[in-house]
């Protein structure tokens, strides 16, 4: 219903196009409920998983890409490759490794892929790697033809701190994520906007007003940062779509983003007070968000653009 149209599978499909790809996209959810006899993903999946091997055997891909296909079985990717030997099989991954479930649907497949991408970096991806099937670092890409606005060039903008998530019953109690509802009583003079469920052009009309937009990933309880960490160099694909549209960004510390898009890109936060004390600075010194929010923007669109980061 296209309510994510701005998320990192459109992106990866865009990038691949223009970089001259055939490309055909098969959602797995769609189609599981399109198929079943009722909309439910579970009562259709058998034959979602016959759908996508009638696709392979009519497209005869290169590449067979996987993004959360967490409905497709490693016994459908076997028999793809057994009719298609010449086929290469990658999947990515884009949420965190903190929870076991993700950490369970990322290697459940590690029998049938050849390469695993995930959105975290460092020694840790050798939890979701095996001795035959590597495990690789990929930014979250931007994409010029989704993330239009150009909110580092505005002057004027109706919001000065803008944020679009949930509390997670996996966060660390003192996760900025789960204090963030704060902000607005000890803010009152500002414009802070929270939204806890915000889709599709609604969600980047919002964020095309704002100023400051806090990427705040959930940081599960008692993880820590540092390389090793399932935080280290981790984000969501919200960091793209915050940098992309040329909000300044603000990130905790402990997520090491600094190694990505550099000390002058976004502004990294160590606590909670810390959070409010930046907030009141860049929201009152508009130059400096500015500066800021117009390198990050810059980087982000030539150095992790779709194009790019679908060539790698």
């Amino acid at each position: 219903c296209a309510r994510a149209y701005y998320s990192l599978p459109y992106k990866i499909n865009n990038g691949l196009v223009r970089n001259h790809h055939n490309v055909i996209w098969f959602s797995d959810r769609d189609i599981a409920r399109a198929e079943a006899i009722i909309p439910s993903q579970k009562f259709g999946k058998r034959k979602c998983n016959d759908r996508l091997i009638a696709y392979c055997r009519n497209f005869e891909p290169d590449l067979l890409l996987l993004g959360h296909a967490n409905l497709i079985e490693s016994a459908t990717i076997k028999a793809i490759r057994n009719e298609l030997p010449q086929a290469r099989v990658a999947q990515y991954w884009i949420d965190t490794l903190g929870i076991d479930h993700n950490l369970r649907s990322v290697r459940s497949k590690l029998d049938c892929v050849d390469i695993t991408f995930v959105t975290t970096a460092g020694s840790v991806l050798k939890t979701v790697a095996s001795a035959t099937v590597p495990a690789m670092f990929v930014p979250n890409p931007v994409d010029a033809s989704i993330d239009i606005h150009r909110c580092h060039e505005a002057e004027q903008l109706d919001t000065d701190v803008f944020f679009a998530g949930q509390k997670s019953d996996y966060c660390d109690p003192d996760d900025l994520r789960n204090q963030v509802h704060r902000l607005p009583g000890l803010l009152p003079e500002y414009s802070v906007k929270l939204f806890e469920s915000i889709w599709g052009a609604t969600y980047m009309r919002e964020l095309g007003r704002a100023k400051i937009g806090l990427n705040l990933s959930s940081r599960p309880k008692g993880s820590l940062g540092g390389d090793g960490s399932i935080l280290y160099c981790y984000s969501s694909d919200r960091i793209s779509q915050y940098l992309g549209n040329g909000l300044l960004t603000f990130v905790p510390a402990c997520f090491s983003l600094g190694r990505l898009y550099g000390d002058d890109g976004l502004v990294e936060v160590t606590t909670f007070d810390d959070l409010v004390d930046k907030l009141r600075f860049y929201v009152t010194h508009d130059a400096q968000r500015r500066r800021v929010a117009a390198a990050g923007h810059s980087l982000a669109h030539t150095q992790y653009s779709t194009e790019r980061v679908t060539r790698y």
